[in-house]
This record gives structure tokens, C-alpha cells and sequence, in this order.
């Protein structure tokens, strides 16, 4: 079922993964668990992004949300704010604080390479993503100054925001990546860049983030395939094995690809500027195997691309800990690929709960042996509509939900219809 930790090693399995009737693939029971069983424990996300305006608040690591340990943010950082990083511009650590010092420690070993200070790779892409998006604001700056646009579009990206359900193919979406991979190969050669980063929106620079975690993660294994991450996160061809949402996101809101193609560019010239910088420095093997790995990942638009297809209705949010009967805030998201593998009931017989930076299901009621195990994508509380269930799934998930409980609630509305 890909990552996830198993709860006893020596106990038979209790679920497995088979075809479904309506098609696709869902988890089903082997034999009888009992409510309150812990099912599976998803370690860590393949990528994971903390949103950019909680990140002084939510640990690196753990994700531990300051407030609720009654601080306003966290004091430990990922390198020391007295020194320059690798990028010249203070901020090699993204803005990546911690909890506390053993949750720093945990994420250095997870990009560790066997050298002491062989982070210098990663504070040099995070660098120049930062070093990108400074330079941008500058110039959204300067030009509304001038009151000229701001638009920062390119011509190409300007028709794609533009584009029209009616427009949207699975042609015309490899038609928009195959010309933007054109338009970046030449930029890349002329050190020009007309994709308009200053463009982009708050949401768009957290999925760069999110998308750039999970192309360091598979850098990261194939530079070293023993690394921990394989065991606890999975390994790619664990994510290529989700459900590819590309097609269907698009041609819901068709403004997506423009916003995809922008990501890919950002992604591109954060990964180009910190290879050349890096490349001025004495370099171990290490580094320049981590370079190498990822400048090949974003020398096309497959890997990003495959990531982005797989984040809509697959990536779970991570949310504080408040009490079920108080209101939860998201403070990121993150792609555990075990998890994703459960489908929706709207009776599900499964919960989950962050623990830690991992995901944790438990059966919420005793479940038979070849009953499908299956989460809740959506509020289901005894209040919400058939209706609104229906269209949000519909709308976010793109699947007309046919569970039980739809099935009966929509008879019941249509004998009220008939009596009326």
C-alpha cells in the first residue's frame, strides 16, 4: 500500500488494496476490526508545504502550531540569522523555524548526504527561490510606480488565463506544456525571463513550495536510496500510483494551467540560479549529485507536472489540534501517499488525526471482513445536505458520490418531491 507504518509486524495484515466496482482502486478489510483500531500511520508526507504566513508559528518538523503551547512563535531556526546564507540574502532557511532543537536536528538528517555541513545544497535553492521572489516585488514595485501593468504575463500566459472550459482538451493541456517547456528552454539559454513571477499569487508561491519539497525528496532518494525518508514518506513510483486529476482540474477551472505553467516556471529559474551559484563554490559530490538530480527533474515539465496532477484530490490539509467543537485552522498540506488511497463515504467507517507530522486512521466503528475502509473528504456532519455534499464532491473531487447514505438521503428528497 506504499509508506506507512505497520502497528504489529507479526500480526496478519487487515487490509488490502483491490478494484472496486465503480472503478479504480480502494482499501478493503481482510478480516473483522474493531472500532477504535488503529488501521494505518502514515509517518511523513512525500511533500508538504507550512503556509508562508504561519511560518514562524508551525515547526519545520512537526508541524507543532505555537499557540496552542501558548507561545506567539517559534525561536529556533534552521540556520543562524546572524550569517549570511549561501544566496547572500539571509534567508537560505526559507523561513524554516522549529519547536525545538530536536525537531531541527530530524530535518537536517533528513537531507543529510554523510557530510556535516552538506545543507549548503538546499539553503542554496531555498535562497534563490527567495532571492527570485524579493527581486519581483521590487519590481511590481517600480511598476506601479509608474502606473504602467503589472500584469507581468507573458503573451503565453496571458492566452492561457484566458482559456475557456469549452477550449479545454487533453491536446490542448500538452499543447500549453509543450510550448511553455519551449519558452523556458529559451530563456534559460538567454538568461531572459517573461513569465511574470511577480504575477504570481500567495497561493501559487505555497504550491512552489509544496511542489519544490516533493522534487527534493526524490533528489534526496536517488542520491541516497538508504535514506529514511523511502521508508516513512514512500518513494515516487508510490505517488505516480495516485489518481492523476490533471484533465479534470483544468477543464473545471481552466485558469489552472496558466497558474501550473507559472509554478513550473518559478521552479525552473529558482533551481537554474542556485545551480549556477552553487557552482562557484566548492562543491562535494554530494552536492553536485543533488544539483545534477534536480536540474534534470525540472530540465522538463514532466515531474512538476505529475506532482501538480496528483496534489488536487490527493494532498490532505494539515490542521492545528483544536477539539472537534472548536473551529480548526489549516496551516499547510501535504501528499501521504498511503493515506490517499482510501475513497469517500459519507458514513466512513475511518477518521484521521494528526499525530505529529504523520497521519494517523482509526476505524470509528467495528468493520467486517471485505467492507471497503473509507475516510471523508468533505464536512459530514448530521446537518449537511445531501445537496451540498453531492455538489462539493462533484466540484473538488470530480466524482458524483453514489455511497449509501447519498443514495438514500436522494430518495427520501425525491418521495418528498412526488408527496408535494
Amino acid at each position: 500500500m506504499g509508506a506507512g507504518e505497520h502497528i504489529d509486524d507479526a500480526a496478519p495484515p487487515q487490509y488490502e488494496i483491490r478494484a472496486t466496482s465503480f472503478g479504480g482502486r480502494g482499501v478493503f478489510a481482510l478480516r473483522p476490526i474493531p472500532k477504535d483500531t488503529l488501521v494505518l500511520a502514515c509517518a511523513a508526507p512525500y511533500a508538504r508545504v507550512v503556509l508562508r504566513k504561519f511560518k514562524r508559528e508551525v515547526c519545520g518538523w512537526c508541524f507543532a502550531y505555537s499557540f496552542e503551547s501558548g507561545k506567539n512563535k517559534w525561536s529556533i531556526r534552521l540556520d543562524d540569522p546572524r550569517k549570511k546564507d549561501s544566496g547572500g540574502n539571509g534567508d537560505g532557511s526559507a523561513g524554516t523555524w522549529f519547536c525545538m532543537d530536536e525537531c531541527r536536528e530530524s530535518w537536517a538528517r533528513s537531507y543529510h548526504f554523510g557530510k556535516d555541513d552538506d545543507l549548503g545544497w538546499w539553503m542554496t535553492v531555498n535562497a534563490a527561490l527567495e532571492k527570485i521572489v524579493t527581486q519581483a516585488k521590487k519590481r511590481k514595485v517600480s511598476r506601479d510606480r509608474n502606473l504602467s501593468s503589472n500584469s507581468g504575463a507573458s503573451p503565453m500566459l496571458a492566452l492561457l488565463d484566458n482559456l475557456k472550459e469549452g477550449d479545454v482538451t487533453r491536446e490542448a493541456i500538452s499543447h500549453g506544456w509543450k510550448v511553455a517547456e519551449e519558452v523556458f528552454s529559451e530563456e534559460t539559454k538567454s538568461g531572459t525571463s517573461s513569465w511574470g513571477v511577480e504575477a504570481m499569487s500567495e497561493f501559487e508561491l505555497d504550491t512552489v513550495r509544496f511542489v519544490l519539497d516533493g522534487l527534493i525528496t526524490r533528489a534526496t532518494q536517488e542520491v541516497s536510496p538508504s535514506t529514511s525518508s523511502a521508508a516513512t514518506a514512500g518513494v515516487w513510483d508510490d505517488l505516480l500510483a495516485l489518481q492523476d486529476n490533471e484533465y479534470a482540474l483544468i477543464r473545471s477551472k481552466p485558469h489552472m494551467l496558466a497558474s501550473q505553467i507559472r509554478i513550473y516556471g518559478f521552479i525552473k529559474r529558482s533551481v537554474q540560479l542556485a545551480r549556477s551559484e552553487w557552482k562557484a563554490k566548492a562543491a562535494g559530490v554530494g552536492y553536485e549529485s543533488a544539483f545534477q538530480v534536480l536540474w534534470r527533474l525540472v530540465s522538463t515539465s514532466e515531474t512538476v507536472r505529475a506532482i501538480l496532477a496528483r496534489d488536487h484530490g490527493n494532498a490532505f490539509g494539515i490542521w492545528d489540534t483544536a477539539p472537534d467543537e472548536e473551529e480548526s485552522e489549516m496551516l499547510g498540506w501535504g501528499l501521504y501517499v498511503s493515506g490517499s488511497y482510501f475513497n469517500h463515504n459519507c458514513s466512513p467507517n475511518l477518521k484521521k488525526h494528526r499525530h505529529k507530522r504523520g497521519i494517523n486512521f482509526y476505524t470509528t466503528r467495528d468493520v467486517n471482513a471485505d467492507e471497503e475502509l473509507c475516510i471523508s473528504y468533505i464536512d459530514v456532519c448530521p446537518g449537511a445536505s445531501v445537496i451540498d455534499r453531492k455538489a462539493g464532491l462533484e466540484s473538488d473531487w470530480f466524482f458524483v458520490c453514489q455511497c449509501a447514505r447519498c443514495v438514500r438521503e436522494s430518495n427520501v428528497g425525491m418521495d418528498l418531491c412526488i408527496r408535494d
